[in-house]
């Protein structure tokens, strides 16, 4: 085990990230992903396992091998990888700024010009897809009628994975007209949902069988643990499977938990439904974030953007862990 870089690798999530930059919980957790993925990268193209990595391995050569594997064997977009080289440079720089000798490497990486970003394109599920998946689930069954609530929440409220694992009971309100609150919700905003009937007798009928009380989370997993958003993605995969057994010809696209998040707004948005409501169920900061929705549908382009364009001008205010298994150690603390 390479002490140095198991040691800065900590310090930097432990103290820097944490203690000296204050960065939210949900911010550091996209930190871990990146080095998640670069051990990942070290496993599958050097042979290299996380505890033999060490701190003079890395140069400019490997950072940009790195960020090409996850660019076209990982599929990553060009904003994640964005995202991944941010996250290096700023592990580096902080590497740097304890050990001069890493000085040089870190003025070399800043010269890593970030990708182009190509205009974002939506991908969605159809109407018919939704319905085709939950229909698979059987109520019958306890652990399927947990699953079916997950993914009917997950669409129905067009939340984020991170937000459904972070729910407990005493954040549904059910009742004829059905709510769920959402606290602190990316950006440390705040939003009330409303959802269907339908939804709501699902929902009902777990709460019942799985005998949940109010304090507890909403979903958690066989050993009793907080669900993880790869926890969700498997019960999502899972079906995904089934469905394409049923129907070959559908779910062509790659279905993540933010699939549901954004099938769920064009669907609303095919419904008449307007811009500034679909943001306000989203929880978005601003309604130019929502409008990537409207150019998805381009027949819905410039009928949404004249009726919302008042909208657009508001201002809105709106123990020292194992070191022997870098890998574990982060997906544990995720």
């Amino acid at each position: 085990m390479n002490k140095d870089f198991s040691f800065y690798l900590k310090d930097f999530f432990q103290v820097y990230l944490l203690e000296t930059r204050k960065l939210s919980p949900r911010t550091i957790i996209t930190y871990k992903y990146c080095f998640i993925k670069l051990f990942n990268f070290f496993d599958q193209k050097k042979n290299i396992k996380s505890d033999k990595i060490l701190l003079e391995m890395f140069n400019v050569e490997l950072i940009e091998e790195f960020l090409n594997w996850l660019l076209n064997d990982e599929n990553n977009t060009e904003n994640t990888v964005n995202n991944r080289l941010t996250t290096i440079k700023s592990f580096f720089q902080f590497i740097s700024i304890h050990n001069v000798e890493y000085l040089n490497l870190y003025s070399s990486l800043k010269n890593i010009k970030p990708l182009k970003k190509k205009e974002k394109i939506i991908e969605y599920l159809s109407i018919d897809e939704i319905k085709l998946l939950f229909s698979i689930p059987n109520t019958q069954n306890k652990k399927e009628l947990k699953e079916l609530s997950i993914l009917t929440l997950l669409y129905e409220s067009a939340i984020r994975v991170s937000e459904l694992c972070n729910l407990k009971l005493e954040d549904l309100e059910i009742s004829t007209n059905s709510t769920i609150s959402i606290i602190n919700g990316k950006g440390n905003k705040s939003r009330i949902i409303p959802i269907s009937n339908d939804v709501t007798q699902i929902l009902q009928k777990y709460i019942i069988i799985y005998q949940i009380n109010k304090q507890d989370y909403l979903f958690t997993n066989h050993k009793n643990l907080q669900y993880t958003r790869w926890g969700v993605n498997y019960i999502i995969q899972k079906y995904i499977n089934k469905a394409k057994k049923i129907d070959e010809t559908k779910f062509k696209i790659k279905v993540t938990p933010h699939i549901f998040r954004h099938s769920k707004a064009m669907h609303l948005l095919d419904a008449g439904i307007s811009l500034s409501t679909i943001e306000k169920l989203l929880g978005h900061s601003s309604i130019k974030s929502t409008e990537i929705y409207a150019k998805a549908n381009p027949k819905k382009l410039e009928e949404a953007i004249n009726i919302n364009s008042q909208a657009i001008k508001i201002k809105r205010k709106y123990s020292k862990n194992k070191e022997n298994n870098l890998l574990e150690w982060l997906k544990y603390e995720l």
